[in-house]
């Protein structure tokens, strides 16, 4: 529902614009006619600043994205319970093997 309401309301004054632009751009002086390419490049922009605010959406309202996300800028890897491991972790601690010639 969140994704529906913002993509309406990035994409509807685009729509709305270039529709307006395409069927009467002949009719239009070129005055009228700049001021609707300014239009178009702002509900652009509206566009842009939509797909930019998609990945703070998912992440918000999914836990995986989150993780996900969280595994990205943070470098850490977290395992499918949600428990984090540090990435680091695993170069700092020392090996343990369970072959029988080491045992002894």
């Amino acid at each position: 529902m969140y994704l529906a309401a913002i993509l309406l309301l990035s994409a509807l004054p685009h729509v709305i614009t270039a529709q307006i632009f395409l069927y009467s751009s002949h009719q239009l002086s070129p005055q009228a006619i700049t001021n609707f390419q300014i239009a178009l490049e702002i509900s652009d922009l509206l566009l842009f600043l939509k797909v930019c605010l998609d990945c703070f959406v998912y992440a918000w309202r999914l836990p995986t994205y989150r993780r996900t996300i969280k595994m990205l800028f943070f470098r850490r890897e977290t395992n499918r319970n949600g428990y984090v491991n540090d990435r680091n972790a695993n170069n700092r601690s020392t090996e343990i093997s369970l072959s029988p010639q080491e045992r002894s």
